[in-house]
């Protein structure tokens, strides 16, 4: 039982690691009004 605790709380720290910066630019742009599509053009040029 510890363990699927353990595993689950590491799964969620490993994916709002990944998801979090790019999810914030299109929130970003979204609240600008740009719709985010400018900052993910810009990420796929990377």
């Amino acid at each position: 039982m510890m363990a699927i605790i353990v595993l689950t709380v590491l799964l969620s720290i490993f994916l709002h690691g990944i998801t979090a910066v790019p999810l914030s630019r299109l929130y970003a742009g979204r609240a600008e009004g740009s719709g985010g599509k400018q900052h993910i053009a810009q990420e796929a040029h990377l």
